[in-house]
Formats: C-alpha cells, sequence, structure tokens
C-alpha cells in the first residue's frame, strides 16, 4: 500500500506556523465562550478551588466572573476584540521582520513568521523574569539553522527586549498621568 511522505523542509514549518495560532483560537473561542462548555469549565474550577487556600479561592473566583462577563458580550463585541488582537498581531510580526532585516539576518521571511510565532507562545510561559533568555535562546537555536551566529541572535533578542521595555514605560508613563490626575479615561459610548 501507499505510504504518506511528509516532507521535512523549512517552508513546511513555516506553513505549520500559520494553522497553528489559528487552531489556538478557535479552541479557545470554542471551549471558553460556548454556553455548553463554559459551564462545564466553571464547574471544574469550583471544584478546583474548593480545594485550594481562601487566597486563591478569591483570585480564581474573579477568573470566573471574568470569564462570565466575557461571554455575556455580543458576537460584534467579540469579533472587534479579535480583530483588534489580529491586527496587534500582524504588526508584531511587521515589527519583527523589519528588525531582522535591519540588522542584516538574512533569514526568509515565511522563516521568521514562524519564529516569531514559536518566541510568542514561549514568552508568555513564566519562566524567568521578564522572560530574558527564553527569546534569546529560541532565536539562538532557530536562527542557527539559517547560518546566522549565536552573537547576532542573542543581540536580536536584546534589541526586542528593549523594544518590549519601551513600550511598557510609555504605558506606565500613562499610569502615573492617571493617578495624578493630569489625564483621565473618556469612556466612548
Amino acid at each position: 500500500m501507499g505510504r504518506i511522505k511528509i516532507a521535512k523542509t523549512k517552508d513546511s514549518l513555516a506553513n505549520f506556523s500559520f494553522a497553528l495560532p489559528a487552531i489556538l483560537i478557535f479552541s479557545m473561542i470554542f471551549f471558553l465562550f460556548s454556553s455548553r462548555f463554559g459551564v462545564l469549565i466553571n464547574r471544574l474550577y469550583e471544584k478546583i478551588v474548593k480545594l485550594l487556600p481562601t487566597f486563591f479561592q478569591s483570585k480564581i473566583s474573579s477568573l470566573t466572573n471574568s470569564l462570565e462577563m466575557l461571554r455575556g458580550l455580543s458576537l460584534f463585541d467579540h469579533s472587534i476584540i479579535l480583530l483588534i488582537s489580529i491586527i496587534s498581531y500582524v504588526f508584531s510580526i511587521i515589527f519583527f521582520i523589519l528588525g531582522a532585516k535591519t540588522i542584516g539576518l538574512n533569514v526568509p521571511i515565511s522563516a521568521l513568521i514562524w519564529i516569531y510565532s514559536i518566541i510568542v507562545l514561549f514568552v508568555h510561559l513564566p519562566i524567568t523574569i521578564g522572560n530574558l533568555g527564553v527569546r534569546e535562546s529560541i532565536l539562538i537555536t532557530t536562527l542557527l539553522n539559517y547560518g546566522i551566529p549565536p552573537e547576532n541572535s542573542f543581540s536580536f533578542g536584546l534589541i526586542l527586549f528593549t523594544n518590549h521595555i519601551l513600550i511598557a514605560l510609555i504605558g506606565a508613563g500613562y499610569q502615573v498621568a492617571l493617578n495624578l490626575g493630569w489625564t483621565r479615561w473618556k469612556l466612548i459610548n
């Protein structure tokens, strides 16, 4: 009988990088926002919460309240949130690609996209403070396959980290301005 042969090329990984975020997004939407599975997830949380100390119980109950509020949003509201997230992710990929090309990393764009997807997945895990070293090690190991020296990969990772720090400082400055009364939130109805 015939066998299925999977080509192990760099482009097949790039194609997978487009499918993985879509699968994760649709799975999250289905399990968290579905009324049937959402209730099951809340029941599971309630059983787990009873086993934890009271400090964690209040934190997890606020999480379930937030999930219930999200389930109460309309389909239009969810679409707007998803659209903003996708636009943000696309701009992040563009900045990642432009940053790589600016410092002279000669790597195909498809490879940069899947490398960025891996970085995004691992940076959300609380491994180190500020995930310093996580993105750098991912960049070093993945870009070695494309002939990029570890020093260049490491410096690119530090540039990305500095970019995140600068964006956080802008947000911190706005928060200080809010607390000092120099500005205020403007709610749009």
